[in-house]
């Protein structure tokens, strides 16, 4: 696997990619990431990791450029800091995981190794997708989500959701219930989650995200997902 690893600082730069070589990945470096977006129109990756401290619209427009550019491609933030604003946003902007520092260089690896099987899609000996109740819609062991046959990349934090309202076979799922796939209690900030990502399923998968068919609002109820739509 090829990993291209973006970072100012010669000396974390050097750590995590003598991290990543270990385990076997091909990895190539940038300072910048001007530098990235040039290596990255003549060189073929698997991964992208970019190590940022700052939440600032260069960094977020180069995520959303990169995105747009590069659908099939893994993506992942090391932030300075955990922070759910910062992480949020990053989010939006299309990164598929966000690890924040400090951080144990093996957990690094191996959400590296997790993200790429995921974006990238399954190995050869790995099972074929299982279909979802919808038609056309499916999702394979390691989290890749097919649309009419047109792979659709999704974050972490957004395949636990789809999973979860997938499990429940048409099933109202409820906010409490969605509100854990994020691992915490603070009700008010991760309710806002919920809403966020719900949105950013929906802008992924319908085809009207504004007139949603298959996520649906259940009010007072929660949300789930149709069972019946024809994509």
């Amino acid at each position: 696997m090829r990993a291209l690893l973006v970072d100012s600082d010669s000396l974390d730069r050097d750590f995590l990619s003598f991290a990543l070589a270990r385990q076997g990945w091909n990895i190539t470096s940038s300072n910048t990431l001007a530098e990235a977006a040039q290596q990255l129109a003549v060189a073929k990756s698997d991964l992208v990791v970019i190590c940022t401290a700052r939440e600032d619209p260069t960094n977020l427009e180069f995520c959303r450029r990169f995105r747009a550019t590069y659908p099939s491609l893994a993506l992942i933030i090391v932030g300075a800091s955990q922070d759910d604003r910062t992480e949020v946003a990053f989010f939006q902007a299309g990164v598929d995981d966000y690890i924040a520092r400090p951080f144990d260089p093996q957990v690094l690896v191996a959400r590296c190794g997790a993200c790429c099987r995921r974006v990238c899609g399954p190995a050869k000996n790995e099972t074929s997708p299982k279909p979802l109740p919808q038609r056309t819609m499916s999702i394979s062991p390691d989290g890749q989500v097919l649309i009419g046959g047109q792979r659709i990349v999704l974050s972490r934090t957004e395949l636990r959701l789809l999973n979860t309202l997938a499990s429940r076979g048409g099933r109202a799922v409820g906010r409490d219930d969605l509100l854990r796939e994020f691992g915490g209690e603070d009700g008010e900030r991760h309710s806002n989650q919920v809403n966020v990502y719900i949105s950013r399923l929906r802008h992924k998968l319908e085809r009207d995200p504004g007139h949603p068919r298959l996520i649906l609002t259940l009010r007072g109820r929660g949300y789930a997902l149709a069972v019946d739509e024809n994509y």
